[in-house]
C-alpha cells in the first residue's frame, strides 16, 4: 500500500504557491516532493510578504523528477500591500500557464493563493486545488474592508476547493461557528506542522550549553519576544552566565533591540538575524538548553487556532519548551510533559526558565519525553498521508 501511494505521488505534476517569510510548511512540502518521492514535475512559487523590504522578490523554482531545472526571481518592488497582492496573483497565474501544460494538483498556502488555484481550475489548467490553511483568524485585520475580504476568500476557498489542509482541527471548529459546516464544505484534513527527523542532527545532552536559551521566529509584537527579553533580564540576575539567542527578523526588531540596550543586556543577548539555511538554524537551536515561545493572548492572532512551527522545531532539536497558553499545542506540551506552560506574565516565565535551567532532574525527564514524542512528527509520514487522502478524494 505504501509503495502504491508513493508511485502515485511520483507521477504528479504539482504547483505549490506561498507567501514567504522564512521557511514554513510550503517549503517543507517542496523538500518532501523533490527529495523524498521526486514528483514528476513540480513548480514552487514564492512571494515575499509585503513588509519584507530586504528580501528577494517573487520567484519560482521548477523541478523535474526531483532535479532543479529552472529558477527565477524578480526584484522586490516597493509598492503598497494591496497592489503587491494583485502583482502576486498575476505572477502565479502567468507562471502556472507558461511553465507547464497541465497540473494535477495546485496547493495554495493561504486563501489568496488557493483562490488563484480555483481560477486556474476554471481554465482547466489544474485538476485539483488544495487550500493549505496555515494562519486562519477571523479577526486578523482591524481594517473592516481587509477583514471582510479575508473572510470572503476563506469561505470561498473552504466551499470550493477540492481539499483543505488545516494545521489544526481548531480551524474547522472556528469556521463551523461562523456557519461553514463541514458537510457543506470541501474535505478538511488536519495536516500539522512536522519536522525533518532524518535531517536534524540533535546534540547529545552533554554537548548542550546549559546556560543558553533559544527564542526563534518572526519579530512581531504578538509573538511576545519582548516579554522573553524582560523575563531573561530578571533570570540573569539570579544566574549570571545565561545567554539568550534570538533568531529571525521582522518589523518589531528595532524595538526589541532598543529594549535589550535599555535593560543593559547587550553582552547577554545575541540577535542572529534571518538565517537562510535551515540546517544552520537547527544547529544553533540544538546547542541550547531550552526554547521559549511566549505568544501574546490576542484575538486577532491566528496563533490561537493554528499549529505553530516554533515549538515543533525546539522539540525536534531535543529542547524542552516553555510556552504560553495561546496556541493549541500548549495543551499537548503540558499533557506529555514536554516542557512548561505559563500565562503571558513575566514572573511565571522567569520561574519556568530557572526551573528548567537549574533542575537537571526535571530537565532530563522532559528532554527524554521530547525525544520520544518528536518521533511522531516526521514530515514524510504527514505529507504521505495527506496526499494519499487528497489524491483519492472525490470533490
Amino acid at each position: 500500500m505504501k509503495n502504491s501511494i508513493l508511485e502515485k505521488i511520483k507521477r504528479l505534476n504539482v504547483i505549490i504557491t506561498t507567501h514567504v517569510y522564512a521557511t514554513g510548511p510550503a517549503q517543507d512540502l517542496e523538500e518532501y516532493l523533490t527529495k523524498v518521492v521526486c514528483a514528476d514535475n513540480m513548480l514552487f512559487i514564492g512571494h515575499p510578504l509585503f513588509y519584507m523590504k530586504d528580501r528577494k522578490g517573487s520567484g519560482y523554482r521548477k523541478y523535474k523528477s526531483g532535479n532543479l531545472i529552472e529558477k527565477s526571481n524578480i526584484a522586490n518592488l516597493k509598492i503598497p500591500s494591496f497592489i503587491a497582492y494583485i502583482k502576486d496573483i498575476i505572477l502565479t497565474f502567468y507562471w502556472s500557464f507558461v511553465l507547464g501544460k497541465k497540473w494535477d494538483l495546485f496547493i495554495g498556502s493561504g486563501n489568496l493563493n488557493a483562490f488563484v488555484g480555483l481560477w486556474l481550475r476554471k481554465f482547466r489548467k489544474v485538476k485539483k486545488v488544495v487550500f493549505y490553511s496555515i494562519d486562519y483568524a477571523p479577526d486578523r485585520f482591524s481594517n473592516r474592508l481587509m477583514r471582510n475580504l479575508y473572510l470572503f476568500l476563506d469561505a470561498y476557498c473552504t466551499k470550493n476547493c477540492d481539499c483543505i489542509w488545516n494545521l489544526s482541527d481548531e480551524m474547522a471548529v472556528v469556521r463551523e461557528k461562523r456557519g461553514l459546516k463541514r458537510n457543506k464544505c470541501a474535505l478538511q484534513l488536519v495536516v500539522p506542522v512536522g519536522i525533518h527527523l532524518k535531517r536534524i542532527k540533535r546534540k547529545p545532552s552533554e554537548e548542550v550549553n546549559k546556560n543558553k536559551i533559544a527564542c526563534m521566529g518572526g519579530m512581531e509584537r504578538i509573538f511576545g519576544i519582548q516579554l522573553v527579553i524582560e523575563a531573561f533580564s530578571e533570570a540573569v540576575k539570579i544566574t549570571p552566565n545565561l545567554e539568550l539567542i534570538i533568531t529571525g527578523t521582522g518589523p518589531y526588531e528595532p524595538e526589541l533591540k532598543r529594549l535589550t540596550v535599555e535593560l543593559s543586556l547587550n553582552d547577554k543577548v545575541t540577535f542572529t538575524g534571518f538565517i537562510k539555511e535551515h540546517s544552520r538554524l537547527e544547529e544553533i537551536i540544538s546547542e541550547c538548553r531550552i526554547g521559549v515561545a511566549a505568544y501574546m493572548p490576542d484575538k486577532t492572532s491566528y496563533k490561537t487556532v493554528t499549529d505553530v512551527a516554533k515549538p515543533k522545531l525546539y522539540l525536534a532539536c531535543g529542547l524542552p519548551v516553555i510556552i504560553t497558553t495561546v496556541p493549541p499545542i500548549a495543551k499537548i506540551i503540558r499533557e506529555q510533559k514536554l516542557g512548561l506552560v505559563v500565562e503571558y506574565e513575566k514572573g511565571q516565565l522567569v520561574k519556568a526558565m530557572l526551573s528548567l535551567l537549574e533542575d537537571d532532574k526535571l530537565y532530563n525527564e522532559y528532554r527524554e519525553n521530547v525525544i520520544k514524542y518528536s518521533k511522531t512528527l516526521d514530515w514524510d509520514n504527514i505529507f504521505e498521508e495527506a496526499l494519499q487522502v487528497t489524491i483519492n478524494s472525490v470533490k
